[in-house]
């Protein structure tokens, strides 16, 4: 917790002792409940005795009081008496500050009380400089005195200057305005007069007054002055997790709560720099310790900033802003946006265990195995597609069009006749032959599973727009990720500035046009971009092409036999039709709101 420095004031307070004053210095620090320094902006000293109050404000130190039966009344023309050194081994130099043209008049005592010498003369406004010598070594008082009063400096000489003597050495001339801020008060004082003193200090933008302290004053004093104040809380916030093209994770960790009770706490975003809680936040509780947020109703593709937040009853303090940009979304045509799934569709009779499992599907029933997207959007099963049944305990990926499981037309089939599959001459958009339409799936990247009809199939003509259409710099590219060719598929708001892909848009380019490892490529995929690998092709148990080519199915038929699909290999991108009984590997979109 960040506190202010720590001004002190000193008041010297001028008491008669014989015919001088003896001085009475009265010094002042701020702190808090705990101990903590707070800097005193100003502080107040009143005299209840003689109703008269007299403030001394930062970076003022020293305030003047004379006994009104002593020496003489202080007046504010003189602005200030310097002597050094002091104490001083025979000559001292002594500086007055005069704001007029002056007679003054210089008297040193010693401590009986004699007059030790004197100097009388005109002065021009300024620093008048004298030189004070002093032959036996003792404490002494000046006596500066003016037409308008009077102030007096103690002086320490520890030597001998062989004689005593007051030499005048010139002044620098100028006008000297009087301070607003004194140092010197023409207040009147008696020892034992009550005095009132009380601090202020500035805090989080409103002024606040100390304690008060109410008592009789004989004597020099420190005075600690409290304050009682109550601090914004400290935390930080957390990392930003689980993005999605609408929705991410943050929260942050309340570590002090300043000394009162959290009322509320959470996130807060925007679109800008320095979100506050007057804009989109979260509540989440409240009291110490880490806290976890959800931040919802986002647009896909924008950078947003976050910062955490918790309030007590000194007010709101924020945590570190991050900042994280939504996955982006893909246009698919002039007014429709989607996003893609995080890997290949992948099915398993026992959820790739030993225990057979059951889904939901839509309509509130329930169907045999287990749906998921795989864990990496690279990631392919290849030759374990050979044993595809439906009591293998493995994961499968290559499936016959339409095979959602719906209407018996179920996932494992290896039949080689189009007419099995799917919805006789009919496309199954929208239909309970999509494999996303029907089930309900596990999505590794949340580790949660997805309703029905969350996510369904593209159309030939959305992959089309997506390809070829889209109104963006960049739309494909071929490469290798981590080892595995594809195609990778950008955001529409896809920038260089994520990383520089080249020969772009290009159908005929090489896999190695492209070469990406792990760490480029998260980075590529937390900005949305989407990765196709070369699944290959399956015909009853037979694979082709596993690791050079990929067929993604559409939702459109041709015929009573085939289907339409997107495939690209290493030297060419295009839009095929096929026999339904193909296995082809399937990738989901996510209509964006």
């Amino acid at each position: 917790m960040k506190h202010s420095l720590t001004l002190v004031a000193v008041f010297c307070l001028l008491l008669a002792q014989s015919a001088f004053a003896q001085n009475i210095e009265l010094t002042f620090t701020g702190a808090d409940a705990a101990g903590k320094y707070v800097r005193l902006d100003s502080v107040k000293v009143e005299s209840i005795s003689r109703s008269w109050a007299e403030t001394i404000v930062y970076p003022d130190t020293i305030l003047t009081l004379t006994d009104e039966t002593g020496v003489s009344e202080v007046e504010e023309n003189i602005s200030s008496c310097i002597s050094y050194p002091n104490p001083f081994n025979g000559t001292s130099r002594i500086v007055l500050t005069l704001p007029q043209d002056e007679q003054l008049s210089l008297r040193v005592y010693n401590l009986a009380g004699q007059l030790v010498m004197e100097k009388h003369l005109p002065v021009e406004a300024g620093e008048s400089h004298f030189e004070v010598s002093l032959n036996h070594p003792q404490v002494y008082f000046l006596v500066a005195q003016t037409t308008h009063g009077r102030l007096v400096q103690k002086l320490i000489n520890t030597g001998h200057s062989g004689t005593n003597g007051i030499v005048y050495r010139g002044t620098n001339s100028g006008t000297i305005s009087v301070k607003t801020q004194k140092l010197l008060s023409s207040k009147p004082f008696q020892s034992g007069d009550v005095l009132r003193i009380t601090g202020y200090t500035t805090h989080y933008g409103l002024s606040v007054c100390s304690n008060e302290i109410l008592q009789p004053q004989r004597e020099s004093e420190h005075f600690s002055l409290v304050f009682a104040l109550q601090y914004i809380p400290t935390l930080t916030t957390a990392s930003v997790s689980n993005i999605t093209d609408s929705s991410a994770v943050c929260g942050g960790t309340v570590t002090d709560d300043g000394g009162a009770a959290i009322i509320t706490r959470g996130v807060c975003w925007s679109e800008s720099p320095h979100p506050t809680i007057d804009g989109s936040n979260t509540a989440d509780s409240s009291g110490m310790g880490s806290f976890t947020s959800q931040i919802t109703e986002l647009t896909a593709g924008t950078t947003y900033y976050v910062r955490a937040y918790a309030t007590n009853a000194a007010g709101t303090a924020y945590g570190n802003e991050i900042s994280f940009t939504t996955i982006g979304a893909f246009s698919v045509s002039d007014n429709l946006k989607v996003i893609f799934s995080s890997g290949n569709l992948q099915w398993s009779a026992t959820n790739g265990g030993n225990t057979a499992t059951t889904h939901a599907v839509a309509g509130n029933g329930t169907a045999a195995g287990t749906w998921r997207f795989a864990p990496h959007q690279w990631d392919t099963i290849g030759a374990n597609n050979r044993n595809i049944s439906s009591t293998y305990t493995g994961w499968i990926d290559l499936f016959g069009c339409g095979t959602s499981g719906y209407d018996n037309k179920y996932p494992y089939m290896t039949s080689t006749a189009g007419t099995d599959y799917g919805n006789g001459n009919n496309n199954i958009s929208g239909t309970n032959y999509d494999w996303g339409v029907y089930n309900a799936i596990y999505n590794p990247k949340t580790q949660t599973t997805d309703a029905p009809g969350t996510w369904r199939t593209l159309a030939r003509e959305e992959w089309g727009y997506l390809i070829y259409e889209r109104q963006a710099a960049i739309r494909y590219a071929k490469a290798t990720v981590c080892g595995i060719v594809g195609l990778i598929i950008v955001p529409d708001n896809w920038s260089n500035t994520y990383y520089l892909l080249t020969n772009v848009n290009t159908s005929d380019a090489a896999y190695t046009s492209n070469i990406i490892g792990a760490t480029d490529w998260a980075n590529m995929e937390a900005v949305g971009c989407v990765f196709l690998p070369a699944a290959g092709d399956r015909s009853g148990t037979s694979l082709y092409d596993v690791g050079s080519r990929g067929y993604y199915w559409s939702t459109a038929f041709y015929g009573s036999y085939d289907a339409f699909y997107l495939h690209f290999g290493s030297s060419f991108l295009a839009s095929n039709s096929f026999n339904r009984s193909s296995g082809r590997s399937v990738r989901l979109v996510r209509e964006v709101e």
